[in-house]
């Protein structure tokens, strides 16, 4: 599936976002563009950014419940999240994590939040020698 099929679909809608549970949605955005999420974000399913992805992400909150995945970018090409909105959002948990908030109200995550709940955030970096990204315990 892709990103933009989706955003399409849920923007016409004036909807949050959502990458259903058994759903990889792979970023198709290559030249720049600014997309728009005016209800958020909400990966249920996998989201992947390949090297081609060349995208900024401007939405009130990202949650993460299935996979966010991105691999580096090629050259001359980056992905940015901005976010927006001076009010509360709120997480409704799936699955086994259904029970874990109230059921109307969801799970106070607070302004602008980038939260994985219950989810997975993989997010490959550039290799630099010059800037570790870890440091051996002694």
């Amino acid at each position: 599936t892709t990103f933009s099929s989706l955003w399409n679909t849920a923007s016409a809608q004036n909807n949050e976002v959502v990458i259903p549970c058994g759903t990889c949605a792979v970023v198709d955005y290559t030249d720049g563009s600014t997309i728009t999420f005016n209800k958020g974000l909400n990966i249920q399913g996998k989201l992947f950014f390949p090297p081609t992805a060349n995208v900024e992400i401007y939405t009130s909150h990202v949650f993460i419940m299935g996979v966010l995945e991105m691999d580096p970018p090629a050259a001359g090409n980056k992905v940015k999240f901005r976010f927006f909105g001076d009010t509360d959002q709120y997480l409704h948990p799936i699955d086994n994590n259904s029970n874990a908030c109230d059921a109307t109200e969801g799970c106070k995550m607070g302004k602008k939040p980038f939260a994985v709940a219950g989810g997975k955030l993989n997010i490959h970096g550039l290799a630099d020698p010059t800037c570790p990204s870890w440091v051996r315990l002694q």
